[in-house]
C-alpha cells in the first residue's frame, strides 16, 4: 500500500515538473559581453564622426542597465541622460524621437506643460535605438 502511494506521488511530481518546464520559454537576451561589443562599435562610430563627446548606455528589454560608457569631454550628467534615453526607448519599444512631440505638446502622461516630470524616462531625440 505504501509503495502505491509513493509511486503515485512520484508520478504526480513528474507530471508537475513536465508542466512547469512546458511553461518556461527561451528568450534571447543581451549579456555583458554583447553590451561591450555594442559600446565598442558606438565608440568607433563616434570617433569616425569626430564627435566632441557622448555617452553610450546599453539596457535590456526591461530598461535595466547592462553597461554604460561616458566618452572624454562629455558633460557630467551625460551618462545619466543616456541611461534615461535608453530606458525610455526600451520600455516603449521604439526610438524616443517618436515620443518627443507628445512630450513637448503636453499630451504625454509623463509631462506637465511639455516638461518631463520623471527622472526615469527621457523623451528626447539623439539616441540610436536597436531592437
Amino acid at each position: 500500500m505504501d509503495i502505491l502511494k509513493i509511486a503515485a506521488a512520484i508520478l504526480f511530481l513528474m507530471a508537475a515538473a513536465a508542466t512547469a518546464q512546458a511553461q518556461v520559454g527561451d528568450k534571447k537576451a543581451l549579456n555583458l559581453e554583447g553590451a561591450k561589443k555594442v559600446i565598442a562599435a558606438a565608440v568607433a562610430e563616434a570617433k569616425s564622426k569626430n564627435a566632441p563627446g557622448g555617452a553610450i548606455a546599453v539596457v535590456d528589454d526591461g530598461g535595466n542597465l547592462i553597461a554604460v560608457e561616458r566618452l572624454d569631454n562629455t558633460f557630467a550628467a551625460g551618462a545619466n541622460i543616456s541611461i534615461g534615453k535608453a530606458r525610455t526607448a526600451a520600455l516603449f519599444r521604439r526610438p524616443i524621437q517618436q515620443g518627443t512631440a507628445r512630450a513637448r505638446s503636453g499630451r504625454s502622461r509623463g509631462s506637465v506643460g511639455g516638461k518631463v516630470i520623471s527622472c526615469q524616462l527621457i523623451p528626447s531625440g539623439g539616441e540610436l535605438a536597436q531592437f
